[in-house]
């Protein structure tokens, strides 16, 4: 799942669809292996075989799994969603997995959910709701020192400005971007 270098995606898909076959009867197996296989097609742009497996495993994750599990299946099918622009399903999930990480405390993973449902009520024509989620995931991120979400959350500010058509305030956040992420060594 890791190899997502060029033809990476391609031979774990082949890897888990086996694993898949072999798993036989076992429901919460099958919810985690679907999970992963789901979120590599939609990676790999296969949005109809991501959305497969990826409702599958949702179903299966909340009738098998802790609610955990199955927040990360739904946040990865909130994703798999606005991809087929069904923006109404997408936004539910996505708001099942933030009230369920502010519940936990599990802050990181809720500024990730922040910055899903701001790029999904972006991608939906709802800009100020975008810039208030994305404004409240850029304050999680710097609030935990998490200087790579800061960056993220940064151009996510910046890409929302330049739909408002809002350029200088666009180009002031991609300055700070561009600063944050030059100053990190991460991979993303």
């Amino acid at each position: 799942v890791v190899s997502t270098n060029v033809g990476g995606i391609d031979a774990a898909t082949v890897e888990l669809t086996r694993v898949i076959d072999a798993i036989g009867d076992r429901p919460l197996a099958l919810g985690c292996v679907l999970r992963d296989r789901g979120w590599l097609n939609y990676r790999d742009g296969e949005p109809d075989q991501a959305l497969d497996d990826l409702m599958r495993s949702y179903g299966l994750l909340r009738k098998h799994a802790s609610r955990d599990e199955a927040m990360v299946a739904a946040g990865r099918l909130s994703m798999a969603q606005l991809s087929v622009r069904d923006y109404p399903q997408a936004l539910a999930l996505v708001d099942e997995t933030i009230a369920f990480f502010r519940e936990q405390g599990a802050q990181v993973r809720l500024a990730t959910a922040l910055d899903r449902r701001a790029a999904i009520l972006k991608a939906a024509g709802r800009l100020d709701e975008a810039l208030l989620a994305a404004t409240e995931g850029l304050r999680i991120h710097e609030g935990i020192g998490d200087r790579v979400g800061t960056g993220l959350s940064q151009m996510r500010m910046c890409n929302v400005e330049i739909e408002r058509n809002a350029l200088t305030e666009a180009a002031r956040w991609c300055d700070r971007a561009e600063v944050t992420l030059s100053q990190t060594s991460g991979m993303d």
